[in-house]
């Protein structure tokens, strides 16, 4: 499992996520995925740091994503 971070824009601010993608897997490939969020802390480091490995090495890409105004950009978003 090999894990990559991420940024992406959601109606005008930067998210970060981290994204988990199984071995192996050739470049082009289109695999399921799955979302992991954390519920109350909405931080990536949370319920996605602890279910997205084991979620890929089943064969899925899992993507774990920090909520709006939490995690590294959280000043960000009150901006």
């Amino acid at each position: 499992m090999k894990k990559r971070s991420i940024s992406f824009h959601s109606e005008g601010l930067r998210l970060d996520g981290d994204l988990y993608v199984p071995d192996g897997v050739r470049p082009g490939r289109r695999l399921p995925a799955v979302i992991t969020l954390s519920g109350f802390t909405g931080l990536k480091i949370g319920v996605p740091r602890v279910w997205a490995p084991p979620i890929a090495d089943r064969g899925f890409v899992c993507l774990g994503v920090d909520f709006r105004g939490y995690g590294a950009r959280r000043a960000c978003a009150a901006a």
